[in-house]
C-alpha cells in the first residue's frame, strides 16, 4: 500500500511539474515628479523568444554571447504590437528604453511622457498570446498614491482602471 501511494505521489508530482503555467507581469508606474509612466515587463526569456520566432523572428538568442543585433528593434515592434494604453481616454505609446535578462527572465524598460494626472488607464495587453493559451498577463499600477491590478488573458486582454 505504501508503494502506491509513493508512485500515486509521484505520479502526480510529474504531472504537475509536466504543465508549467505562463505568466507576465507589468509594473507601471506613475510618476508625478517627472510628468511619466514607467514601465516595466517581466517576462520569461524562452517564452518571449518563442513567440518572436513563432512570428517569424530569428532566434534571437536574448542574453547571450551571441544575441541578435535585431534583438531590440524586434523587441520595441513586438511591445508596440502587443501593448496598448489608454490614459484619460487618449492612447499613450511608450517609448522603448531597453531590457536586462536575469536567469531566465527578460526585463523590458517603456516609459510614457507628458503624463501629469492618470483618472483612467486602460490596458489591452496581449504580449504572449500566439504561442501559449493559458499566458496570463498580470498589470500592477501604481498612480494617485493607490495600487489597482488586472489580470488579463486570451478572452480577456483589455481592462480599464479609474482614480
Amino acid at each position: 500500500m505504501a508503494s502506491f501511494l509513493y508512485t500515486l505521489t509521484l505520479s502526480c508530482s510529474l504531472l504537475f511539474f509536466a504543465h508549467p503555467f505562463y505568466v507576465s507581469i507589468c509594473e507601471i508606474n506613475h510618476n508625478s515628479e517627472t510628468a511619466s509612466l514607467e514601465i516595466t515587463l517581466k517576462l520569461f526569456t524562452s517564452d518571449l523568444e518563442d513567440c518572436l520566432e513563432k512570428n517569424g523572428a530569428p532566434n534571437l538568442q536574448i542574453g547571450t554571447k551571441k544575441e541578435s543585433e535585431e534583438t531590440n528593434e524586434i523587441l520595441k515592434t513586438y511591445i508596440n504590437e502587443s501593448l496598448h494604453i489608454q490614459i484619460n481616454e487618449k492612447e499613450v505609446i511608450p517609448i522603448y528604453l531597453g531590457k536586462e535578462v536575469e536567469d531566465e527572465v527578460t526585463w523590458i524598460y517603456l516609459e510614457a511622457k507628458k503624463i501629469k494626472k492618470v483618472e483612467s488607464i486602460q490596458i489591452k495587453n496581449s504580449l504572449l498570446f500566439e504561442f501559449e493559451d493559458s499566458q496570463t498577463n498580470i498589470i500592477h499600477i501604481f498612480a494617485n498614491d493607490e495600487k489597482k491590478s488586472m489580470l488579463l488573458n486570451r478572452s480577456n486582454d483589455e481592462d480599464k482602471v479609474t482614480y
